[in-house]
């Protein structure tokens, strides 16, 4: 069956496979880890959606790409970027990139791009939503990567 996989750590991976469960196409998102056989097997630890919420958690996973990793539920901290301020973001992050030629790693990319005082005002949560949502001006690499295309 055809899946998706990538390292969550040294011992785990996370594999997301399209499966059909009692007559409903649901999308499985699970860790597995390795056996004393070396084997890779599914743990419990995981979630199964009906392909129907597949957009829901994408959603949720673009909002909590954007917020600071923090205790504090202070709703200030939790706003999430207008189409403008976005598209302001991703502009000058991606001129930036481009200019750096290279893929470069999140902590790197928020090194160079946020140092610019017109891009001061974002948040490196921000700028991480921008550059995983905006495959137009983004590409992964791998590894925390992205090059400006």
């Amino acid at each position: 069956m055809a899946n998706y996989e990538f390292e969550k750590n040294r011992s785990e991976k996370i594999r997301v496979t399209p499966k059909r469960f009692q007559e409903y196409d649901i999308i499985d998102i699970r860790v597995y880890a390795q056996n004393r056989e070396g084997d890779w097997v599914p743990t419990k630890k995981g979630i199964a959606l009906n392909v129907d919420q597949i957009p829901e958690l994408v959603k949720g996973i673009e909002w909590a790409v954007q917020q600071p990793c923090n205790e504090s539920d202070d709703e200030a901290s939790a706003r999430l970027l207008t189409r403008q301020e976005e598209n302001e973001l991703a502009t000058r992050a991606h001129n930036i990139l481009k200019k750096h030629g290279i893929a470069v790693h999140w902590d790197t990319a928020e090194r160079i791009v946020l140092e610019d005082p017109a891009v001061a005002k974002y948040s490196k949560w921000q700028l991480h939503y921008v550059l995983v949502t905006r495959r137009d001006l983004f590409r992964f690499e791998g590894s925390g990567c992205f090059k400006a295309i």
